[in-house]
């Protein structure tokens, strides 16, 4: 009887705490349920979330992908024109260098003609110098041949009144020549006697006159003759020399820029074959060619210098001469 109760009684225990426990447990399931339902609609909006997303990252990733076209377009642009700039480039180039060979031929052309126009110009400078001392010597000829024998037997010559004794190639020629064109001047047999400045002046003053025209006068006045040797203001013993022979005669002495005398000595010497050096390298060795040559003309009065006469290009522009020893 006893366990029929206490089974009773643990029945209604049971049934007690199962109501309470089994509300418990609707109410924990409808919690839960809705918990589901939160979470699903979470889910839910996650899933809209995610799809939205997507979409963006599609759209995100056409829109890459046409700027990638684009940039590989621009770069494909960019590198189509840097060739075509090349290939420009190369062609101006091309242009550049044909037309550095233009310029080139064209200065060598300028040089030429530049080389042409000095050497015509000295051609017409000799040509000059040619005419002037023909027609001196030609002077000198016709009065030769107007002077009556008898005259030149009793009178050989008179010595000159007026030595141009330089500088070479400063206009000895010209001046010469227009001295001659006066009516009281007498032009000698050439210009050029070199007397006193070569182993001429062995040959005595008798061989010096007889270059010179006798004494003579016209309308009054003394007709008055004289040479030019434009070495003698160089060499350093025409001036004893001349002092001895013709004391009282009248010098001239034409002067120009050392540089100018010394560059058309050099074109004169180059013409005659007396000059195989060019012309820096001639005004270099100068000083070696002529060294102690001076010395040995005052030693001895037989030697004669080549060197002395033809290489002293910058030392006659600034010579000064002494009457020696």
């Amino acid at each position: 009887m006893r366990s029929v109760l206490d089974r009773m009684l643990a029945l209604l225990q049971f049934l007690r705490y199962g109501r309470r426990d089994l509300a418990r447990a609707k109410q924990q399931d409808r919690q839960n349920q809705l918990q589901l339902q939160q979470t699903r609609r979470q889910l839910h909006s996650a899933e809209q979330q995610n799809r939205r997303l997507r979409r963006r990252l599609e759209r995100r990733n056409q829109q890459l992908q046409q700027t990638r076209r684009r940039l590989g377009q621009k770069v494909q642009d960019q590198r189509e024109r840097l060739r075509n700039k090349n290939r420009q480039l190369k062609r101006r180039d091309l242009r550049i260098a044909e037309l550095r060979e233009r310029v080139t031929e064209l200065k060598n052309v300028r040089k030429q003609a530049s080389q042409q126009r000095k050497t015509l110009h000295l051609k017409s400078q000799e040509i000059e110098q040619l005419r002037m001392e023909l027609s001196v010597s030609g002077a000198a000829a016709a009065d030769r041949d107007e002077r009556p024998q008898t005259e030149e037997r009793s009178n050989p010559g008179s010595l000159p009144d007026f030595l141009i004794i330089g500088a070479q190639k400063a206009g000895t020629t010209f001046l010469y020549y227009l001295l001659c064109q006066h009516p009281y001047v007498a032009p000698t047999s050439e210009k050029e006697l070199h007397f006193f400045d070569s182993q001429k002046f062995n040959k005595g003053e008798g061989w010096y006159r007889s270059n010179f025209p006798p004494p003579t006068s016209e309308n009054g006045h003394k007709v008055i003759t004289g040479e030019a040797s434009p070495y003698y203001i160089y060499h350093p013993l025409a001036a004893r020399r001349a002092a001895q022979v013709v004391p009282h005669a009248r010098l001239i002495v034409l002067l120009r820029n050392p540089v100018d005398r010394a560059y058309s000595d050099y074109q004169n010497r180059l013409r005659e074959g007396n000059e195989f050096l060019g012309f820096e390298e001639a005004i270099e060795a100068e000083e070696e060619r002529i060294k102690g040559e001076k010395e040995k003309m005052l030693a001895d009065e037989g030697y004669s210098s080549a060197s002395h006469r033809r290489h002293s290009y910058l030392a006659r522009g600034v010579c000064t001469t002494t009457p020696g020893r």
